[in-house]
């Protein structure tokens, strides 16, 4: 890790120490590429019921790996309407909605709301929540 932060400091004073000031004629100028664009999402895709079948293990180093979920079946129903039902989540879960950019808002018990990156793939959905080490439930459709 300290190697790793070193090399960093090194690459970026480098990089300061090299650089020099030209003036860009505002004719030139031009607006930047948005970096995200939006990522139109089907949200009927979505629907039906999900089994969770693996989990993402990351210790942060970015090697994580997806890996069986034993015990008790998981599942989330995702109904058309924008509710939800299932023991997939740790919480009651009560609805849900698709925002833009792949992503799902879940709404539990208590008007509390939990973020995740969202991406289907044939029959396979990966849910994917804001933590920092990488985490997510794979869940393969059932209904």
């Amino acid at each position: 890790m300290k190697k790793a932060l070193l090399i960093l400091f090194i690459a970026f004073s480098a990089g300061f120490i090299s650089c020099t000031k030209s003036p860009i004629p505002v004719d030139e100028v031009k607006e930047p590429e948005p970096v995200i664009k939006a990522i139109e999402f089907d949200v009927t895709k979505l629907y039906g019921k999900w089994k969770a079948t693996e989990s993402l293990i990351d210790a942060g180093d970015g090697k994580g790996v997806w890996k069986p979920i034993a015990g008790d079946s998981l599942y989330i129903k995702f109904n058309s309407d924008g509710t939800i039902e299932g023991n997939g989540f740790r919480d009651d879960p009560i609805s849900y909605k698709v925002l833009p950019n792949s992503r799902l808002e879940v709404t539990i018990k208590g008007n509390i709301s939990y973020t995740f990156g969202i991406s289907i793939s044939g029959q396979t959905l990966n849910l994917r929540p804001n933590c920092i080490e990488g985490c997510g439930t794979r869940f393969v459709k059932v209904e």
